[in-house]
């Protein structure tokens, strides 16, 4: 029937959303994490330890708040992607650009 084919449809939607959102927020540790080592070994220990984590506030239009080898600041938008990358597709908002 239709509606059992909806709901199937439905499932599968929001197990690929919620898939989706756990690599999303392993790209961002990933991301998180090479930012404080490269500072870290740049010799500031310090702007490492202000690298943040920001994709919680969507106003921000980026997920990652770290700082470049002359310790100013830079804004990075994660996009994470699993499986065949031979095809990138991702949406990017006005905001993130």
């Amino acid at each position: 029937s239709s509606a059992a084919s909806d709901v199937y449809k439905r499932q599968d939607y929001i197990r690929a959303h919620k898939n989706q959102m756990a690599v999303g927020s392993l790209g961002e540790e990933i991301v998180y994490n090479f930012e404080k080592e490269k500072l870290t070994k740049l010799g500031l220990k310090d702007k490492a330890k202000e690298v943040k984590a920001v994709s919680g506030d969507s106003t921000l239009g980026y997920d990652i708040l770290s700082f470049n080898e002359n310790g100013d600041e830079i804004h990075i938008e994660v996009k994470s992607k699993s499986g065949n990358i031979s095809y990138l597709d991702f949406y990017i908002s006005d905001n993130e650009y």
